[in-house]
């Protein structure tokens, strides 16, 4: 009886911790600072109000999504290709794979039309290596905690 109380109870604990826990709240918050810290920045470097870097940030997620997509579709398409290479429908796979750069290409002057509407050609250029900085300065930076995070684990 009293394994089946001491059984009850746990699973009891472990149910009501799970209900209760915020998933990735955390990874949510992290995630619009890092967002906020660039805003800041291009208000700063840019020399604009906060609803342009609020916008130049809105196109910035919407381009790195719709890249994103067309990146795993033409991973997909060559591993594809890679896997059976004298499929009989590899014409069709390389076509494919053409039509994907091209759309990508596509993706990359609709994105530089859109900032073109609120942002002058130097404040684009700015942006852009603005933006690199910024994703190598983070990726340092995370790289770096995480070898912190390894030797203290070690």
């Amino acid at each position: 009886m009293k394994t089946l109380l001491t059984l009850f109870f746990i699973i009891a604990l472990m149910t009501s911790a799970s209900a209760y826990s915020q998933p990735d709240s955390s990874k949510l918050q992290k995630r619009q600072e890092l967002e906020n810290l660039f805003k800041e920045k291009v208000k700063i470097n840019l020399n604009v109000d906060q609803y342009t870097a609020d916008k130049l940030v809105d196109s910035y997620k919407d381009n790195n999504i719709q890249m994103r997509t067309l990146r795993k579709e033409i991973r997909e398409t060559y591993k594809s290709i890679e896997s059976d290479p004298d499929a009989a429908d590899m014409s069709s796979k390389l076509d494919k794979v053409i039509e994907l750069e091209k759309k990508s290409i596509e993706q990359k002057e609709k994105f530089y039309n859109e900032l073109k509407t609120f942002l002058s050609p130097q404040q684009i250029a700015k942006s852009f290596f603005m933006k690199k900085k910024f994703n190598k300065e983070l990726r340092k930076e995370l790289d770096k905690r995480g070898k912190k995070r390894k030797d203290y684990r070690d």
